[in-house]
C-alpha cells in the first residue's frame, strides 16, 4: 500500500539537505520533487481519489543524522539546520498555496523532534484514554515542552552570533540565511485530540471516561503546570480579545477534545481496509453503526478544522511577537 500510494516520492531528510547545506533563496527547481501528490486512482472500488488537494512528503529514518548537527554549535550551519524544517515549510506553503500543514512527529522527546517543535506554530497533541497516553501527555507538559521552551530560548540568545558565523563563511547567502532566523514566538499548544473509545448507551464507558477526567484535571489550572507552558494552551471554544493592540487569550477553552466515537472494532476495521473512520460509511459491508460513526466522525473532523482555520486562532498562532520588528532589524544589521 505504501509504495503504490507515494511511489518514489522523495523523503523529507533528502529534501531538507539542498535547504540546509546551501540556502538557496530560490528553490524552485528543487519543488519538482518536494511534495508528491496522492493521483487520481482507486484506494478501494468505492472510494475514487480525483484532483487530490492532498499532498504528502515521507518520514524518513534518516533524519537521524540530523540530531548530530544539533549538538555542534560551533558549526557555521547551526542556524540552518535548527529552522531547516520550518523554512521548508514556509517555501511549500507559499508555492502550492496550501492552508494547513501537518508534520507527524514521533512518540520520541528526543533532540530534533524538541528543536522542530519549537519552530512551529501550533502542537496538536493526539492519544488514547489510557495509562500510557496519560503518562506521555504528562511528560509533554511538564518535561518536553519545557525543554522546547529553554532551547528555544537559547537559540535566539544565540542566532546573532551563529548568522554572524555562517555569513563571514558565506557572504553570498547572507539573504537567504536570513530566511531561516526563528520565529519570536513559541507554539501554541492545541486541545488533546482523544479517540479509540468505547461508548456504552450513548455514554462513554466508565473505564474511558475516567481517564478522559484525569486528561482534563491534567490540564486544568491546579495541576502545577509551569505557567509559561499553561500560556500557550489554546483550546476548542477560546476567548479571544484584542487589547493594546495584541490578540490574546481571556478564556483558554476546552483543552480535551474527545473527537472519535470509536465503537469496539471500528479502528481495526479502519485500519484493516485502509479506509479512514469518517469513510466508513462507504466501506464494503458497511453497518448502521458504522455509519453513524462515520457521520459524527466527519462533523467532529469539520468543526476542529474550522477551528484550525479560523481567522482568530491563525492570527493568534501566527502574530508578531513585541520584539519582532528589533529582533528583525538586528538581522538586518548583520
Amino acid at each position: 500500500m505504501d509504495n503504490e500510494i507515494y511511489g518514489e516520492a522523495p523523503h523529507l531528510a533528502r529534501l531538507l539537505r539542498p535547504s540546509v547545506m546551501e540556502a538557496r533563496s530560490d528553490i524552485e527547481h528543487e519543488l519538482k520533487d518536494l511534495l508528491h501528490r496522492i493521483p487520481k486512482r482507486s484506494l478501494h472500488p468505492q472510494i475514487e481519489h480525483s484532483d487530490s488537494t492532498l499532498w504528502v512528503v515521507r518520514g524518513s529514518t534518516s533524519l537521524s543524522s540530523f540530531e548530530a548537527k544539533f549538538s555542534n554549535t560551533s558549526d557555521p550551519s547551526f542556524l540552518l539546520v535548527i529552522s531547516a524544517l520550518r523554512r521548508l515549510i514556509d517555501v511549500l506553503v507559499d508555492k502550492f498555496k496550501l492552508d494547513l500543514v501537518l508534520v507527524d512527529f514521533g512518540p520520541s522527546a528526543g533532540t530534533i523532534n524538541k528543536h522542530w517543535l519549537g519552530t512551529l506554530d501550533c502542537i496538536l497533541p493526539c492519544c488514547f484514554p489510557d495509562f500510557l497516553n496519560f503518562s506521555s501527555v504528562d511528560g509533554l507538559l511538564r518535561e518536553v515542552i519545557p525543554d522546547v521552551l529553554m532551547s528555544r530560548r537559547l537559540s535566539l540568545t544565540n542566532e546573532r552570533t551563529h548568522l554572524e558565523s555562517y555569513t563571514r563563511s558565506f557572504p553570498d547567502r547572507k539573504d537567504s540565511a536570513r530566511k531561516f532566523l526563528m520565529r519570536p514566538n513559541p507554539p501554541r499548544i492545541l486541545p488533546l485530540l482523544v479517540s479509540c473509545f468505547k461508548i456504552w448507551r450513548d455514554k462513554v464507558a466508565k473505564e474511558f471516561a475516567n481517564w478522559i477526567l484525569a486528561l482534563d484535571r491534567l490540564v486544568s489550572p491546579s495541576a502545577g503546570v509551569r505557567d509559561d507552558v499553561r500560556a500557550l494552551f489554546l483550546g476548542a471554544g477560546a476567548e479571544l480579545d484584542s487589547r493594546d493592540g495584541k490578540l490574546q487569550v481571556v478564556d483558554v477553552g476546552n483543552m480535551v477534545l474527545p473527537l472519535i466515537q470509536a465503537f469496539d472494532s471500528t479502528q481495526v476495521k479502519s485500519h484493516g481496509i485502509g479506509i479512514a473512520v469518517p469513510y466508513l460509511d462507504v466501506a464494503p459491508g458497511a453497518t448502521v453503526q458504522h455509519k453513524k460513526i462515520a457521520q459524527v466522525a466527519r462533523s467532529a473532523y469539520e468543526q476542529f478544522l474550522a477551528f484550525l482555520l479560523h481567522d482568530n486562532t491563525r492570527r493568534l498562532c501566527c502574530q508578531p511577537h513585541p520584539d519582532d520588528q528589533r529582533h528583525l532589524d538586528d538581522a538586518a544589521e548583520v
